[in-house]
């Protein structure tokens, strides 16, 4: 199973098929993992790579991670990313240190991602309190905390380059209605019809019951 990766849209002639993709990607995720999961292999996103930016979240520079890395080198090229995100965690600038020492081995680009803690900057506050309790520490100290990852200015510059590749916006789609299957000398309503008393021995084997028989007039 991969490490958990996330998949944006590139290219401006191919925003919306990357988005089809990466929609059918992540149904096939879920359909395996369930709830509040999503499970895909290799062989998954070799299948729906193409027109994709792909960045690895790693959580820790092990061995893992090199491997998984390799992969992503070869298969994206110099549209694979590697994360470089805050774990608030003792050696948090070390182990930033090692992603990046490897990224850099196999010529992978790093780009500056964070989690997601609050959804307006209002709530900033009471996160960074929460945070303190949870650590047992400052409101200053916690700050400070934060502070590796500025050091690291290619890789905050590169989150402005992937936005520019990924231009796709949500309201390109529209409804798209399936072109009809049309019977031969007849019109749509028709051959409607004939597909469906087609699938009634399959639907209906030992007979179509009373309260689904059409009216007489039908």
């Amino acid at each position: 199973m991969v490490q958990r990766q996330h998949f944006l849209r590139r290219g401006s002639q191919t925003d919306r098929a990357a988005y089809s993709r990466l929609t059918r990607l992540i149904t096939l995720g879920k359909s395996r993992g369930g709830k509040n999961n999503c499970i895909l292999h290799w062989d998954d996103v070799i299948a729906y790579a193409e027109v994709m930016i792909g960045i690895l979240v790693p959580d820790l520079p092990d061995d893992a991670f090199g491997i998984q890395l390799r992969k992503m080198a070869e298969l994206l090229g110099d549209h694979a990313y590697v994360s470089l995100c805050l774990r608030r965690r003792q050696n948090d600038q070390l182990r930033l240190h090692e992603i990046s020492n490897l990224a850099a081995r196999f010529k992978v680009k790093t780009v500056v991602t964070n989690d997601v803690l609050f959804h307006e900057p209002g709530r900033r506050q009471l996160q960074d309190i929460v945070t303190c309790i949870r650590t047992r520490t400052t409101r200053s100290a916690s700050s400070a905390s934060a502070m590796p990852i500025a050091s690291y200015r290619e890789a905050l510059a590169r989150t402005v380059e992937i936005v520019a590749r990924a231009k796709f916006s949500l309201e390109e789609l529209t409804d798209q209605y399936p072109e009809e299957a049309i019977v031969p000398g007849k019109d749509a309503q028709a051959s409607l019809e004939h597909y469906v008393w087609q699938c009634i021995p399959d639907r209906y084997p030992e007979g179509m019951p009373p309260d689904v028989l059409p009216a007489p007039d039908q």
